[in-house]
């Protein structure tokens, strides 16, 4: 069975869509539809951004072993952090 050809159109809208999909701004945009108001994302963005850099090495600096030790000690923190939070 020969199928027709794809047009070079077609094909170009498809891998558009599935670049500009990635694009860090749409991203952002898609996560702040979740919020209800710009001052609520604010607010979680601001909380969120150090709890995040605290589970987030410079995975590309340092080797694996280095990686699940650092990991292992960061999670102890955010335990401590936690229980006394909760004292």
């Amino acid at each position: 069975m020969n199928r027709p050809p794809l047009s070079s159109q077609h094909l170009t809208s498809v891998e558009n869509r599935a670049e500009n999909s990635h694009q860090p701004t749409r991203v952002r945009e898609r996560v702040m539809k979740r919020f209800a108001s710009p001052g609520q994302a604010q607010r979680f963005l601001f909380a969120f951004g150090s709890i995040r850099q605290h589970f987030r090495p410079p995975r590309h600096l340092i080797s694996t072993p280095e990686w699940r030790t650092e990991m292992t000690n960061r999670f102890a923190v955010w335990n401590q952090i936690i229980t006394a939070a909760a004292a």
